[in-house]
């Protein structure tokens, strides 16, 4: 009782979206950094990482890239909250520099890109997108509402590739048969 009665005394949506901000740029620096093998080594061992980071910039056999973080799908939703909380400031006035919310966002952006968390892409972008429609803020006609929805339909085409869902499917099972006892003596 007495944590959440703190936080309704000394909450702030703006300190909140911050706090997403400063970490994502935090993450990918982290992640640049240690995609060398002195940073690799820093983040394994000094920052107590469970897994090894990623020594290239590029995915690497069907893997995303995550950077600083042990799990892609962790961070890709880590930047997904991140830019609804910070788009939801933005669109309602609750920050105080909208120029800084957007430059920094944008590395939550280019994280979210290369995490490849297609999940968090299109459920962020659709929360963002009903935002922006149910703003009663922000005077929006009706041809930026359909040329966001258009927009976020292509995007959403682009990314959701037939072939790669094909060989991941594949590869989850054949990763799963390896990996249980049904073909034990083969």
């Amino acid at each position: 009782f007495y944590f959440f009665n703190e936080i309704n005394q000394n909450f702030s949506l703006d300190k909140l979206k911050n706090y997403f901000l400063y970490s994502s740029v935090a993450v990918n620096i982290l992640g640049l950094i240690g995609a060398s093998t002195i940073g690799n080594f820093f983040n394994f061992f000094i920052f107590g990482q469970t897994k090894k980071g990623m020594l290239t910039l590029t995915p690497v056999a069907g893997n995303t890239w995550r950077g600083f973080s042990p799990s892609a799908e962790l961070i890709g939703e880590f930047y997904g909250i991140c830019l609804i909380i910070t788009f939801y400031c933005v669109i309602n006035f609750y920050t105080t520099s909208i120029k800084k919310d957007i430059l920094l966002s944008f590395f939550a952006i280019g994280g979210l890109i290369v995490s490849n968390n297609i999940a968090a892409i299109i459920s962020s972008s659709v929360i963002i997108l009903i935002f922006f429609i149910t703003s009663k803020k922000l005077i929006i006609n009706k041809k930026i509402i359909a040329s966001l929805i258009v927009l976020a339909l292509l995007f959403s085409v682009i990314l959701v590739d037939k072939d790669t869902y094909d060989y991941t499917s594949t590869v989850l099972v054949n990763e799963a048969i390896l990996h249980s006892d049904l073909y034990q003596f083969e």
